[in-house]
């Protein structure tokens, strides 16, 4: 019986191989559309045998390189892009390293500090974090550019096979390949690299479908997940004095260096005047219930940092102001939401806070709330609740007698069973209604809408 087993394997197999053998492309149907942002574009060509060439538009293809193509069809099928696949070998990386260094991110690096330079160098040449990069690389949609890539196999024997794609990524990946009724997807990009080798230069997506930009994509990769190791890098550099002064107290979240402007800090740029360049610090102690930090944004003068022994004197008593507020406290203590208590400039409610508060209390018909804030505008506590970008957290103010008022709400409210009516704000910059204007008790009782 052991035999018998054997040389129904061994039929089996030569009988495949000789299938194998006598199974030859006869033509290829290539299809590649674009749609989006611009002019809609299109391309097709049928490569057919011609005894043992190939032949296209007239022309000559290779037949190594159709045999290259029917090869990498028949390879293993890949569940994610691979390094080893793309051809991003550890010399493909050093080299390409250097090359973005001085083309195609040399906007950053003619900013960069040696320690900036390093860290890009070291993440883009690290293998394993290459291919972190390139698993989320050849992910995601964005709208206005919409390829579509198909070709159809028709073997001499055998059901025609038919690859197609609609991935806006490099390569085009991944493949889906259908051979007869049975169905597989690949990332697989020697699939896309032969297809590359046996069309004509201007064919649709050909640019895309042989990966051009993969560097590029790569170092933009890796700048964006380093980003907050670049700024923290960046401060270091500039104004080293300031984060020692503050690692002696607390936990560094974030910290940045910028000329940015918003409801409470900076100037906006008009294209002649000076602009303001701070230092922005999320700062924490490990004491502090889980979400709550201080936001800090301070002046950079001559790069010294300012208002640090002020900053000092003061947060005392804008937290115990923010813990005596019993409803507050208990949601902050147990939420885990993230809570930043800001001080900017040289206060919680900066100059600038009040002013823009003021111009949305006015725009809601309710300036005598602005009226009552105006009194102890210092001593009021600033909260942005939500975390993530500023642009979209809650703005609360909480006055020296425990009052509170919502001035913005967004996603994320400290009292969540009450419902706002929100409008729009005096700058309306997202087509959202967030500002509320609500007074609120000390014992967060519901306001009268």
């Amino acid at each position: 019986m052991k035999s018998f087993a054997t040389l129904t394997v061994l039929v089996s197999f030569f009988a495949f191989a000789a299938f194998a053998q006598n199974r030859q492309v006869e033509s290829i149907d290539i299809k590649s559309t674009w749609g989006g942002l611009g002019t809609p574009q299109s391309s097709h060509i049928i490569v057919v045998r011609k005894g043992s060439e190939f032949i296209a538009n007239g022309k000559r293809i290779d037949p190594d390189k159709v045999e290259a193509l029917i090869k990498a069809l028949e390879e293993s099928d890949l569940e994610m892009p691979s390094l080893e696949n793309l051809g991003m070998t550890r010399s493909w990386l050093i080299e390409n390293a250097r090359k973005c260094v001085s083309d195609c991110i040399s906007g950053y690096i003619d900013r960069a500090n040696l320690e900036q330079r390093q860290l890009f160098f070291t993440k883009f040449t690290d293998q394993k974090f290459a291919q972190k990069m390139i698993e989320g690389m050849f992910h995601g949609l964005w709208t206005d550019d919409y390829p579509r890539f198909e070709a159809r196999f028709t073997f001499n024997e055998g059901a025609d096979t038919k690859i197609s794609s609609v991935s806006q990524s490099l390569y085009m990946i991944p493949w889906r390949i259908a051979d007869g009724a049975k169905v597989r997807t690949t990332y697989n990009a020697h699939v896309s690299m032969a297809l590359v080798s046996i069309l004509p230069s201007k064919f649709t997506n050909l640019t895309r479908l042989g990966g051009i930009g993969l560097a590029e994509r790569l170092a933009s990769s890796v700048l964006g997940s380093t980003e907050a190791e670049w700024k923290r890098l960046e401060v270091i550099e500039k104004v080293k004095d300031a984060v020692t002064i503050f690692e002696k107290d607390y936990e560094i979240l974030s910290m940045e260096l910028n000329s940015y402007h918003d409801s409470d800090f900076g100037v906006a740029w008009d294209g002649k005047g000076p602009t303001e360049k701070n230092l922005h610090i999320l700062i924490r102690k490990r004491n502090y219930p889980k979400g709550f930090a201080l936001k800090l944004i301070l002046p950079v003068e001559n790069d010294k940092v300012q208002n640090i022994e002020i900053f000092k004197q003061k947060i005392d008593s804008y937290l115990s102001l923010v813990n005596s507020v019993p409803w507050l406290k208990n949601f902050i203590d147990t939420s885990g939401k993230s809570v930043w208590l800001r001080f900017v400039g040289n206060r919680s409610l900066s100059e600038k806070g009040f002013g823009s508060f003021t111009q949305d209390m006015k725009a809601l018909g309710k300036s005598d709330v602005a009226a009552e804030v105006e009194k102890v505008q210092d001593k009021v506590a600033v909260l942005s609740i939500g975390g993530g970008l500023e642009y979209y957290q809650s703005f609360w103010l909480i006055l020296p007698d425990g009052r509170s008022v919502a001035w913005r709400q967004y996603y994320v409210s400290p009292l969540p069973q009450l419902t706002f009516v929100g409008k729009e704000c005096a700058e309306n910059r997202s087509n959202t209604k967030p500002c509320v204007g609500a007074l609120i008790s000390r014992e967060g009782e519901i306001p009268q809408q």
